[in-house]
C-alpha cells in the first residue's frame, strides 16, 4: 500500500492515520506537509480490477479501495473537492468494470454524420462507451432507438446538450464527472450552416459552391448578421467552450482524443480578408486571443454591412471562417497539450439534413475519417487536418 508524497510512492504505512489506513485511503502530501486526501496516482494494469486494485489518476481525487473484498461490499469510495463519498452497498463489479471502458462523447450525435460516429465507434470496440449528445434530447433519444435496432444500443447514452448554453455545457460536464470520472474522445460534430436555404431552387453541384458559379449560389442562400452571429457562436464558440469544460475529464485519461469536425471550404485559402488571412497563417503566432480578434472582427464587419467590400462574395462566409478557425483552434490545442492527439477534419461534402441532402459522399462514408481519428494511436499525428483519412494541407 502506498501514498503519494510529491507525486513519490512511498510506503502507506508511513501515514500516521491508522483509521483512513484501513480504508486504503490514499493520499499526497502538500507542501505544508500536512496529509491531505487530494489524488490517487494509478496502477495501468487493467488486471487488476479483478483485486480491486484499479485506480486512476483524476483532479477530483478518485480513489478505489485496495481490498477485493471490499470492492464486493460496495466499498468504493470517490472524492470530489475533497469531500468523502460511499457508493451504495448494491455497487457491482459490472459498475467498476465500467469505469475501465473508453467513454467517448459525439456532440450533434442525433443524426447525419455524427449518427454515424457514434454507430462506427460503438461497432468499433465494446469496450468503448459512447456518449450521444443532442440539443434535443429526445431526438438523441429516437437516435438511440435506431441503434438498438442494430443491436448497438448497450453501450450507448444520450445526453442532452447546448453547445451555446453555458448552463447546459455545466451541467454536461457534471454528467461526465458524476457517471465516468474520465473523458477519453472527444468528438466537436455539432454545428450549423449559417445561412436561410430556398429548398424548392436548391441543386448546387461541389464545383458550384465556390468559384466562377458561385454566383448562382447567392439566389438561393441568404446569409445575415443574425444568422453569421449564430454560425460563429455555435461552430467555434461552441466548440470551444465544450472542450473547455471537458478538458479536466480528457485530462484524466491515459489516451485523450479530440476530433474536431471541419470542412473543406475552411482551407486558409478560401478566406478572403487579407488581414484575417495573415493572422491565421502565422501558426507560430496563433493563440486563443488572435482567433477572438478574428472572429469578433468579422462579426463586426458583418454586423456593419463591410463583408463584400472586405472581399467576401459567398453567401456563406460565417461557415468558411467559423470553421477556419476550428482548424486554428485545433493547431493551438495540439501545441497546448503534446500528450493528447487532437485533429481536424473535413468528412466531405455529404448527404445530409444540413446539406438539404446535396452531396458526394453518405454519411456512413464521411463518418470513417473521424472515427479513425478518434481511435488513433498514441504514437499518431496531432495538429493536422485532414480529408477524411488522409492527411491534407491547411
Amino acid at each position: 500500500m502506498w501514498y503519494a508524497r510529491d507525486r513519490q510512492y512511498i510506503p502507506l504505512e508511513t501515514v500516521e492515520d491508522v483509521d483512513k489506513i484501513s480504508q486504503c485511503v490514499y493520499y499526497e502530501l502538500h507542501l505544508d506537509n500536512h496529509p491531505t486526501v487530494y489524488a490517487l496516482r494509478h496502477s495501468a494494469h487493467t488486471s487488476m480490477v479483478s483485486r480491486g486494485m484499479y485506480y486512476r489518476s483524476m483532479v477530483y481525487a478518485l480513489r478505489h479501495s485496495a481490498h477485493a473484498s471490499m470492492v464486493l461490499r460496495g466499498m468504493y469510495y470517490r472524492s470530489r473537492e475533497y469531500h468523502m463519498e460511499k457508493f451504495n452497498s448494491n455497487f457491482e463489479i459490472k459498475s467498476i468494470i465500467q469505469y475501465v471502458k473508453r467513454i467517448a462523447v459525439v456532440t450533434g450525435g442525433k443524426r447525419g454524420i455524427g449518427f454515424e460516429i457514434c454507430k462506427q465507434l460503438v461497432s468499433s470496440d465494446r469496450d468503448l462507451l459512447v456518449v450521444i449528445t443532442a440539443k434535443d434530447e429526445q431526438k438523441g433519444l429516437q437516435s438511440l432507438d435506431k441503434l438498438r435496432t442494430l443491436g448497438l444500443s448497450e453501450n450507448v447514452a444520450v445526453r442532452q446538450l447546448n453547445v451555446k448554453n453555458p448552463a447546459s455545457i455545466a451541467s454536461f460536464a457534471d454528467f461526465i464527472n458524476t457517471k465516468f470520472g474520465k473523458l477519453d474522445i472527444l468528438v466537436n460534430n455539432a454545428g450549423v450552416n449559417g445561412i436561410i436555404v430556398d429548398e424548392k431552387n436548391l441543386n448546387v453541384k461541389p464545383d458550384e459552391v465556390t468559384g466562377v458559379k458561385q454566383y448562382m449560389t447567392k439566389q438561393i442562400m441568404l446569409q445575415t448578421y443574425e444568422t453569421a452571429k449564430d454560425c460563429i457562436e455555435t461552430n467555434y464558440y461552441g466548440t470551444k467552450h465544450v472542450t473547455e469544460a471537458l478538458l479536466p475529464f480528457l485530462n484524466m485519461s491515459t489516451s485523450p482524443r479530440i476530433v474536431n469536425i471541419s470542412t473543406g471550404i475552411s482551407k486558409l485559402e478560401n478566406i478572403k480578408d487579407d488581414r484575417m488571412k495573415k493572422m491565421l497563417s502565422n501558426v507560430d503566432g496563433l493563440t486563443e486571443d488572435v482567433l477572438e480578434e478574428v472572429v469578433t472582427g468579422f462579426l463586426r464587419d458583418a454586423k456593419d454591412n463591410l463583408l463584400e467590400e472586405k472581399g467576401w462574395d459567398e453567401p456563406f462566409s460565417a461557415y468558411i471562417v467559423s470553421k477556419t478557425v476550428i482548424n486554428a483552434y485545433t493547431r493551438v490545442l495540439a501545441k497546448k497539450y503534446p500528450s493528447f492527439r487532437i485533429n481536424t477534419v473535413n468528412p466531405g461534402f455529404t448527404k445530409t439534413e444540413m446539406t438539404h441532402y446535396q452531396g458526394i459522399y453518405t454519411p456512413d462514408e464521411a463518418a470513417k475519417g473521424p472515427v479513425r481519428l478518434a481511435l488513433i494511436p498514441d504514437e499518431g499525428p496531432s495538429g493536422r487536418f485532414f480529408f477524411q483519412t488522409e492527411e491534407t494541407n491547411f
